[in-house]
């Protein structure tokens, strides 16, 4: 797998063990792991709150962004 770096155009040669790790690794540094339902139960929530207020037109759902790897090479 070809992975890219942060601050440079490099890309860099990863086994797929290794990007595994990485990704698992990046990802649970940051976030706590949740059941696939509550993107859901925040947007629902969301959608009442934002009525609730007058600007649900203006507001868009929580989007469901896949997670990517970069390398840093600095």
């Amino acid at each position: 797998m070809l992975v890219p770096a942060d601050k440079t155009s490099n890309y860099y040669s990863v086994d797929k063990q290794r990007y595994e790790k990485l990704m698992k690794d990046n990802v649970t540094a940051t976030y706590k792991k949740s059941e696939r339902h509550s993107q859901h139960i925040t947007n629902l929530e969301a959608k009442r709150i934002t009525t609730s207020l007058g600007i649900s037109d203006r507001v868009d759902v929580l989007a469901a962004k896949p997670a990517y790897v970069r390398l840093k090479d600095h």
